[in-house]
């Protein structure tokens, strides 16, 4: 069921800003010559409608499904794209992982259609380019929670009280209770002398 009628939310959010990008870059008028904005405005509005309709039609679908069935659908010539500041399966944000593939992924779309790792809720794991489909070897992707800020471990040394470090990471382990090692809620792990061992322990 549609909540709202796809025309109205376009000519609400989308209209003016399809004006402005018309006008900003020279792009659609190089490729389109013989398109005049509102010819322009009035596809992407047709296609806004057409993609509303098609979610309409998959009630099981999701809005993720439908954008990830559009990007399979891409013509080949964008899928040699390359971008480092924008993400292009979204382009909305500026991307922090780069695949094999060459193509470059924001956290955002790493949750969106990455697969979340069953025992940890911040690693996903990415089977392939969300972009253009090749094979990324089953890529782990581990996001930094929203309130996370940087984590460090530090040890000190000390020879044989690097037991003491060693018990208590062991009973800090245990109490917190989780299916992986205490030092993955780190992001940088430091130690001196007997320390270090503690670190990969």
């Amino acid at each position: 069921m549609i909540v709202f009628d796809p025309s109205d939310v376009f000519h609400v959010l989308y209209k003016d800003t399809c004006y402005q990008s018309w006008k900003a870059s020279g792009v659609a008028q190089k490729f389109l010559p013989h398109l005049l904005p509102t010819g322009f405005v009035k596809k992407v509005e047709d296609a806004l409608t057409r993609l509303f309709e098609e979610m309409n039609q998959r009630a099981t679908s999701t809005a993720a499904d439908i954008h990830r069935l559009l990007l399979c659908r891409s013509d080949l010539g964008w899928l040699s794209l390359r971008s480092d500041d924008t993400c292009l399966v979204c382009l909305r944000r500026r991307p922090q992982y780069g695949l094999p593939c060459g193509h470059c992924i924001c956290d955002n779309c790493i949750r969106v259609f990455g697969r979340k790792n069953q025992h940890d809720p911040w690693l996903f794991e990415v089977d392939s380019c969300f972009f253009c489909g090749v094979s990324a070897s089953e890529v782990d992707v581990k996001i930094l929670p929203p309130t996370a800020g940087v984590r460090v471990l530090t040890f000190d040394g000390g020879g044989v009280r690097g037991l003491v470090t060693l018990q208590y990471m062991q009973i800090l382990q245990e109490r917190i209770g989780l299916p992986y090692p205490v030092q993955d809620n780190f992001d940088v792990a430091y130690g001196t002398s007997s320390g270090r061992f503690v670190c990969i322990y």
